[in-house]
């Protein structure tokens, strides 16, 4: 996963500054955190500033001045990694080819309108979705709105994601189907489910569950 290597790069970093503790992780999640919240979304500038402010946290800790060109290379981390190609999940394109020659198809994704636009174009997926819409947050008036705008009915809609706090949770309070699929998600993104929903370890299995309910087709 391409942010858990660089916080991995982060920690050695830090460490061989002789900088922090056992919980520098947790001081940038937390960092990363209060960022997105007070941004009001996923901005690009959360991550490279969690970086910075944790390393200025424990300079503080520590009574040591900060060094400028070390911040600096902080920065380019956050920003490196947020600019990598994104890694897909195994699966990904067979799933969505197999399910485009039936069905409509959309990608809801939040963060920055340019850097998801670019992510979206390296990944090679963006012929498959019918419409992509990039949001700061997803909610519920979020995913009522695009089956409104596409005389969708929530009962024969589905929501896929990793996200609980974002792809599940929203979409149950919109009335569709859920799907969740099993893999490692931020901490910001915990949530206890608001309802009933599929839950899948790999992304082939949703094939079976989605064309057996018989929803959703052109």
């Amino acid at each position: 996963m391409i942010f858990d290597d660089v916080k991995l790069k982060f920690l050695q970093t830090m460490q061989e500054w002789n900088l922090g503790d056992g919980k520098i992780l947790d001081t940038l999640n937390y960092y990363d955190i209060e960022n997105v919240k007070k941004c009001g979304g996923f901005a690009k500038e959360c991550f490279p500033q969690a970086l910075v402010q944790t390393y200025l946290h424990y300079c503080a800790h520590r009574g040591e001045a900060a060094c400028q060109e070390k911040m600096k290379e902080m920065e380019e981390l956050g920003w490196k990694a947020l600019y990598q190609k994104p890694e897909l999940l195994e699966g990904a394109e067979e799933v969505l080819e197999r399910l485009s020659y039936s069905y409509q198809l959309f990608l809801i994704t939040k963060g920055d309108q340019e850097l998801q636009t670019l992510k979206i174009s390296q990944s090679g997926l963006k012929d498959f979705f019918t419409r992509i819409y990039v949001v700061l947050e997803k909610n519920d008036h979020v995913f009522r709105g695009i089956m409104e705008q596409h005389a969708i009915s929530p009962k024969q809609s589905w929501s896929v994601g990793n996200s609980i706090k974002a792809d599940i949770n929203p979409a149950l309070r919109a009335g569709m189907n859920c799907i969740h699929v099993l893999t490692p998600s931020w901490d910001f993104e915990h949530e206890e489910s608001q309802g009933e929903y599929y839950q899948v370890d790999h992304l082939r299995e949703i094939i079976s569950i989605i064309e057996g309910k018989n929803v959703n087709a052109r």
